[in-house]
């Protein structure tokens, strides 16, 4: 199967640890999540020019553990 887009990472690809589609938290509107794995405070790649205003990194949508959390 092909994509009709063209993706690219989010995470530089020598930074990739791997990518899980197997997460407890991947439910309801979550279900077709994956997760990038790489190690903290790796850089994120921007999907286009622009600027941050504003970010959140509290949430705990997804799951009732921490290590599920944004």
């Amino acid at each position: 199967m092909s994509t009709k887009n063209k993706y690219r990472m989010p995470v530089p690809q020598s930074l990739l640890q791997r990518i899980d589609r197997t997460s407890p938290a991947h439910i309801g509107n979550l279900r077709k999540a994956v997760d990038f794995i790489v190690t903290p405070n790796s850089p994120v790649l921007a999907a286009a020019d622009g600027t941050v205003t504003y970010v959140k990194d509290d949430s705990n949508v997804g799951g009732p553990d921490i290590s599920y959390w944004n």
